[in-house]
């Protein structure tokens, strides 16, 4: 754990942009002690083409380091290091654009027998998003594929959360620090993925790194990398997605995405990426037919004819689809009183058919 802090601690000290120095001394296997211990002149004569500015915070970390505190840190939070001439850095991500030269790890580790699949989309997502990122991450993990996403707020939360449901499990990318969880409300999804047997959350990022801006493109080429192929659930025209989409394609990547309404501007990037020639996704045995992995069979669902609904009940669900739909249009369209109608829907949504959105708008489930 020593040499891991003291990588750590080397690896803090070069801006991001200098992967290819910390590469170089990894290939010949340099001592990381002996690093920390180097001049402006060694450091000079070791890397010459490594800029002054570098040099100087590197000597001056070198000289506040504290391994034994830094190793202490990363043991109390459980962080593996990963280097790329490790056996265990993902076989994946050596021959990306620029690969990472550290993978920092909290809980599973990654098995890449297993048929990983990105998904991506909007943060600020429709409820027909959220539910198509769920259930299809849901049955993907079901049928033993791990889902890969940035664990963002939207289509990320959605399909960590769905593929929590199942054995699959869930790889979360972050475009921090992996000991820095990012947007704050999604730390009780990474303490669930951490309490799965296959999640895992990893970063290439140094510890503690703040949330900046462009970390979060970058990271989307280790999200593209580490899959099988990558699945874009619900984006509009300049969504961040479609330059994951674009990864995935130059990293040879199948890339796959969900249709949506043409009157959505949440939909554009989707729809557009399926008149470019993505594949088609409108069940998960489009995706795993793809990659000839036979799926298993669902659960049977009981059928709405079979259930037990009063007469109201199933006028009122004619209505209900998985766009949201407004009260007020609801009883326009059933021509039911206010009362009648709250009291079908209260029983809907016990009945788990209906759920009901902001706004006094209400969605159809399963």
């Amino acid at each position: 754990m020593e040499k891991e802090a003291l990588w750590a601690i080397l690896h803090n000290a070069f801006l991001d942009g200098n992967n290819r120095h910390i590469l170089a001394l990894l290939e010949e296997k340099a001592d990381p002690e002996e690093l920390l211990g180097l001049s402006f002149a060694g450091w000079k004569a070791r890397l010459p083409l490594l800029g002054e500015d570098a040099i100087g915070r590197l000597v001056a970390m070198a000289k506040e380091a504290d391994p034994e505190k830094t190793a202490e840190y990363m043991h109390k939070r459980q962080i593996r290091m990963v280097g790329f001439y490790d056996e265990k850095y993902p076989h994946y991500l050596r021959n990306i654009d620029n690969p990472p030269p550290f993978l920092y790890l909290i809980g599973a580790e990654i098995n890449e027998s297993a048929l990983h699949i990105a998904m991506v989309g909007s943060r600020t997502c429709t409820e027909y998003g959220k539910k198509a990122a769920f259930e299809l991450a849901s049955e993907l993990s079901r049928n033993g594929v791990c889902i890969v996403s940035g664990l963002a707020r939207g289509i990320d939360a959605a399909s960590h959360g769905g593929a929590l449901e199942s054995a699959g499990g869930t790889i979360a990318v972050l475009g921090t620090g992996v000991d820095k969880i990012y947007p704050g409300e999604n730390r009780r999804l990474a303490e669930d993925i951490l309490a799965h047997p296959r999640g895992t959350i990893i970063s290439e990022f140094p510890l503690s790194a703040k949330p900046l801006k462009w970390h979060f493109p970058m990271r989307n080429r280790i999200i593209s990398g580490l899959s099988d192929g990558l699945v874009v659930v619900e984006a509009g025209r300049r969504s961040g997605s479609l330059i994951s989409a674009e990864l995935a394609l130059e990293q040879g990547k199948e890339v796959f995405a969900v249709p949506g309404s043409i009157f959505a501007e949440t939909s554009v990037g989707c729809n557009n990426l399926l008149r470019d020639g993505a594949k088609l996704v409108a069940e998960v045995s489009d995706i795993l037919d793809e990659f000839g992995v036979e799926g298993v069979e669902a659960p049977k669902k009981v059928q709405v004819e079979e259930m037990d609904l009063s007469e109201d009940e199933r006028t009122v669900l004619q209505y209900i689809t998985a766009e949201p739909i407004d009260i007020d249009e609801l009883g326009y369209l059933s021509k039911m009183a206010v009362p009648r109608l709250m009291n079908a829907l209260s029983l809907l949504e016990i009945e788990g058919l209906v759920k009901q959105l902001a706004g006094r708008k209400y969605m159809r489930l399963g």
